[in-house]
């Protein structure tokens, strides 16, 4: 998997989905299995909070340039 590059644009989870044309469930499902790299930007993950870690899910969009993939190739 590429490492972002410094002048990659971040996406959004959405802006994603709208430029693949998925749902953005589908875009969690890919970085939740290591087909897409994405960084979480903002409130950092802390262990001993009992909320969700939060902060904003990017992408780079040099995760979006690569060949199609196989519904089985993700599936869970």
């Amino acid at each position: 998997m590429r490492s972002p590059r410094s002048e990659d644009l971040m996406l959004s989870v959405r802006e994603v989905a709208e430029r693949l044309n998925v749902h953005p469930a589908t875009v969690y499902r890919w970085i939740k299995v290591g087909y897409m790299k994405a960084l979480r930007h903002g409130k950092p993950y802390e262990p001993n909070d009992e909320q969700r870690p939060g902060g904003a899910i990017r992408i780079p969009e040099s995760e979006l340039i690569r060949p199609p993939i196989e519904p089985s190739e993700v599936a869970s």
